[in-house]
């Protein structure tokens, strides 16, 4: 019987029927929309942050380091600290989307992006040679979610871990039996970034 309407009738009632139920596809598709922020929400708090890898080292001092890979926002990122005295994650991830959205001038530098080169110089004991090489994905990664090398954390990066972490950015150059003896002798003089803010800094007096 319906087959029989010519099809001309469907298109006046098709748009009286969306006229009067206009105001609950409206109250349907909010919560539609609110749904998947919750939903978004949800995924953010509980998956992410999430530990890839962890690597046990040893400093100069001959203390125990931990070094973590781990993914925030899909995101790759690393965390050199001391094994009796970190913490993770090293920020909510409400503290990290305050400050990657803070429009804030005092807040420039707000992710690992906002660096923008690093180059390290370093030699070896009694040898007059500077080699320089460019480190700037290992110290993006290294400057944490919101780009400050975790300062406001109990997980600060300072001048020991930093050259206990660059003994393994650059000791791969080295044969595995010259490892452990390279690493030794590792001399390092300055470790430059420069900023999205333009501001320069020798990482290794940070």
């Amino acid at each position: 019987m319906l087959s029989q309407i010519p099809n001309y009738i469907y298109i006046p009632l098709f748009g009286y029927l969306a006229y009067k139920f206009r105001y609950n596809a409206l109250y349907y598709l909010n919560s539609m929309y609110i749904k998947g922020k919750q939903i978004k929400s949800f995924i953010d708090d509980h998956y992410g942050i999430q530990i890839v890898k962890k690597e046990y080292l040893y400093d100069e001092n001959d203390n125990d380091v931990l070094l973590l890979d781990y993914t925030c926002f899909n995101e790759n990122y690393k965390l050199i600290t001391y094994t009796d005295k970190h913490e993770f994650p090293p920020y909510s991830i409400e503290y990290i989307k305050s400050i990657q959205n803070s429009s804030s001038i005092s807040n420039i530098i707000k992710t690992k992006y906002d660096i923008i080169c690093a180059e390290l110089s370093y030699s070896y004991l009694n040898c007059d040679t500077i080699y320089k090489t460019d480190l700037l994905k290992s110290i993006q990664e290294l400057s944490g979610p919101i780009g400050n090398f975790y300062s406001d954390s109990v997980n600060k990066l300072n001048p020991i871990l930093l050259k206990t972490y660059l003994k393994e950015c650059i000791k791969n150059n080295f044969s595995p039996n010259d490892n452990h003896k390279h690493a030794k002798s590792i001399d390092f003089k300055e470790l430059q970034i420069l900023l999205s803010d333009g501001n320069e800094i020798d990482l290794l007096k940070y």
